[in-house]
């Protein structure tokens, strides 16, 4: 597939190109989000349980 990428990207007009590379921009972003939003569970469950244990 990566050599395919630049035969592409090669057929697309200036437009496009911005585009593509708004979307890979978009790509890194969410890849950093998701990274930076990975949670403990044990943490997650802790906190469920401090907040909730006086509903239950």
């Amino acid at each position: 597939m990566k050599d395919l990428i630049p035969q592409e990207l090669g057929k697309l007009d200036i437009e496009q190109l911005k585009q593509v590379f708004e979307f890979i921009a978009f790509l890194k972003l969410r890849a950093r989000l998701v990274t930076n939003l990975a949670v403990d569970e044990s943490s997650l469950a802790t906190l469920y349980n401090s907040e909730f244990a006086a509903e239950d």
